[in-house]
């Protein structure tokens, strides 16, 4: 007989082995859980950030675009500064006001302000704030800088006739602006009309006269005309997006680095942290941010009610549970077999308990998450998976044709039997109506589950809901198109003003032929004609830039890509033909294939390239020769290319295979925002073709392709 000692020390050795390996195990998982996270919330922050920032360069571009107009027109009346600040500024949350500013020397004081009068703004005079913040009339000074137009006007009543010249602080942002020649932005305020509780900015564009930036400091400070104010409120620039993703557990902070201690905090604007120095728990993410010569720091911090120990190693945590409670098993294995019963019901209920919990972190997801098994019987269908559905009562056991009708029902079997036979994951991006009536955009994924020994068990789907995220690339296409839109004001205005000189030039004849008393019922009839004809021409330029303005409909629709072709040139034609242009439009197939998309967008590409072809020769006075070839070919059977060439001498080499990145361009500060070209290629994409840039003979050939509505469409 085995003496006690020798009876123990297996137990011992047991004891001491299994403590060790789920110690180690324990720290292996533990680190790997902690990089996992750490990896996790970076990339849940990266996102946070570029919204962030993408949200705020959309924003500055806007208050920027106002130079644009004022650089296509010699001058703005009110009405037209209203109407496009109304169409850019049109569902974008966080801007308070847009002002335009202008430049009055002193000599000109009485004379502006009597013509504003005249404009409409009764009672207009020059105004400042005394020590006791009363608004009086504004002292003399050399130079004044009055706000003239405000929109909206409703609410900033006040605001018209302040002098920012009599704030010393308002001053010096302004003539920053003006000698460097770029948006400058101030420090945070509190806005006379804040009643929320946030932060403001002020950010100035300064525009010169000739609508371009001068070489000098002393240049600039000759020909500036004045100021485009935009008023900015940055916990609606910022809150608005961020409200989308309070799922993802991450606060935002943002602070303007470039502010005195104490006054750096922008968002949010009640914090017990005032500088990103602070931020000291972990995990913190920083990223730096420019906004009109201000150097911000975008913070992202993992929000404190997910910052558990458990939440981040709860497998860790279990795998030392598991490993202790194993060894402790066969340690009382060794000494008592009679145990070996109790151990089994005890790991059986554990398992239970794992599938328990697995089936609750299921159904709380907000993705919709089932398994079936190889008969097509639900095991598990999460509640948001029900939810889209609409399906009510029990799930489990049940199939799809329980549910669904016959005809999808046959879809659905048919994927999972090619899931089971290939052994690989597939996915499908597709529309699928709510139980709400709202349609979504869902990605579709189905994979094969395997069972210990490698076979198929089982198929695991994933449904996940785009349609967030497609809404904010359209977004991104609409402010691109907005800013090609009011490029494009000079050209449309060059094209409604030949009509009309026609219809002012054929009712003069009318008029002298009635004074003379010489008019005939066929000369009248047919003069009358004439003035229709111009009439509906105009109407018709009109009808299609309201047309280009608006959102495209979430379904593309077949296009003829001639009708592209011509829509473009139709608000732009005039424009080049005045700069001395010559526009060769070759030979259109006729029958023309149609190709599957918006017309709009696509006009948009067009109008982005003829606008980089006009610059290109505009900005280069050697050229002999001044034209842009459009031309639209059929390329095979299954697409058609659409192909604008210039003669401007075409794209450096070193940089031809960058220019379709966001944000780069080759044009000077403020007279371009390096997006035109990065949404085009995106739009291409979308409808499955390609966009290209070569230099040729002369100048630049952008050759795009478009896959025909016959041509063969092939799903991942």
């Amino acid at each position: 007989m085995m003496n006690s000692h020798s009876q123990i020390t297996p137990v011992y050795i047991v004891l001491f082995t299994g403590l060790l390996l789920s110690s180690l195990a324990f720290y292996l998982l533990r680190n790997m859980e902690h990089d996992r996270d750490l990896a996790s919330f970076s990339v849940v922050a990266e996102q946070h950030t570029e919204i962030v920032k993408d949200k705020m360069i959309i924003t500055i571009d806007i208050i920027e675009s106002i130079a644009a107009l004022y650089a296509a027109s010699e001058r703005v009346t009110r009405s037209e500064f209203s109407i496009f600040v109304d169409v850019v500024v049109k569902d974008v949350k966080g801007i308070q006001a847009v002002e335009w500013i202008p430049k009055v020397n002193a000599l000109d004081r009485e004379k502006f302000e009597t013509l504003a009068r005249i404009d409409g703004l009764t009672g207009f005079q020059f105004t400042e704030r005394n020590s006791q913040g009363e608004v009086i009339t504004a002292g003399r000074r050399e130079v004044y800088f009055p706000v003239y137009f405000v929109e909206p006007l409703e609410g900033n009543e006040a605001a018209v006739g302040y002098d920012l010249a009599s704030n010393p602080a308002r001053l010096a942002a302004l003539n920053l602006a003006r000698d460097s020649g770029r948006l400058q932005a101030t420090s945070r305020i509190t806005l006379i009309q804040e009643t929320g509780k946030q932060f403001g900015i002020l950010v100035f564009q300064p525009i010169y006269r000739d609508g371009n930036i001068p070489e000098t400091v002393s240049e600039r400070r000759q020909q500036l005309s004045g100021f485009a104010l935009g008023v900015l409120r940055v916990g609606d620039i910022i809150g608005a997006e961020l409200e989308q993703h309070e799922h993802d557990a991450v606060t935002v902070f943002v602070f303007d680095e470039s502010a005195p201690l104490g006054q750096q905090l922008l968002y949010p604007s009640q914090s017990n942290y005032q500088s990103a120095a602070e931020l000291t728990q972990e995990p913190c993410l920083s990223n730096s941010l420019v906004i009109g010569g201000r150097s911000w720091a975008i913070v992202l911090c993992r929000s404190e009610e997910i910052s558990y120990y458990f939440d981040i190693h709860a497998t860790s945590s279990l795998v030392l549970l598991v490993g202790l409670f194993a060894t402790l098993l066969l340690a009382l294995y060794l000494r008592k077999l009679a145990y070996q019963r109790w151990e089994i019901q005890e790991a059986m209920s554990r398992l239970e308990s794992s599938e328990a919990r697995f089936s609750a972190l299921a159904e709380a997801s907000p993705v919709a998450i089932y398994i079936k098994n190889l008969e097509g019987q639900f095991l598990l269908a999460s509640q948001a998976y029900r939810t889209w559905y609409g399906i009510e009562g029990e799930v489990k056991g049940k199939t799809v044709y329980d549910f669904f009708s016959e005809e999808n029902a046959d879809i659905y079997t048919s994927q999972d039997r090619e899931i089971i036979e290939t052994k690989k994951a597939h996915q499908w991006e597709i529309d699928m109506p709510s139980i709400s009536g709202k349609t979504l955009s869902v990605l579709v994924v189905k994979f094969p589950i395997y069972g210990p020994e490698g076979e198929v068990n089982g198929i695991g789907g994933i449904n996940l809901d785009l349609t967030e995220r497609k809404k904010a690339a359209s977004q991104v296409i609409q402010a691109s198109k907005l800013a090609t839109l009011g490029e494009m004001a000079t050209s449309v205005a060059h094209e409604l003003n030949q009509p009309l000189n026609v219809i002012r030039m054929a009712a003069g004849n009318i008029l002298r032929k009635m004074r003379k008393g010489d008019v005939d019922s066929k000369y009248l009839s047919d003069k009358l004609e004439r003035i229709s004809a111009q009439t509906e021409r105009a109407s018709s330029i009109i009808t299609h830039m309201r047309m280009f303005g608006r959102k495209a409909d979430e379904k593309p629709y077949p296009i003829y890509p001639s009708d592209m072709v011509e829509g473009a040139l139709a608000m732009m034609g005039e424009q080049l033909r005045l700069l001395e242009i010559e526009i060769r439009v070759g030979e259109r197939p006729d029958p023309c294939p149609l190709v599957l998309g918006h017309q709009v967008q696509v006009e948009q590409v067009i109008l982005n390239l003829l606008t980089n072809a006009r610059d290109a020769i505009e900005s280069n006075a050697d050229l002999q020769e001044r034209w842009i070839r459009l031309e639209v070919e059929i390329a095979g059977s299954e697409s058609v290319k659409i192909i604008v060439e210039d003669s401007g001498g075409g794209i450096p080499e070193d940089i031809i295979e960058r220019i379709f990145e966001p944000f780069y361009t080759t044009k000077k500060m403020g007279q371009g925002t390096g997006l035109g070209l990065s949404v085009s290629y995106g739009i291409i994409r979308d409808m499955g073709g390609s966009i290209i840039a070569i230099n040729g003979d002369q100048g630049a050939r952008f050759t795009i392709t478009l896959p025909t509505i016959d041509a063969p469409v092939t799903t991942g």
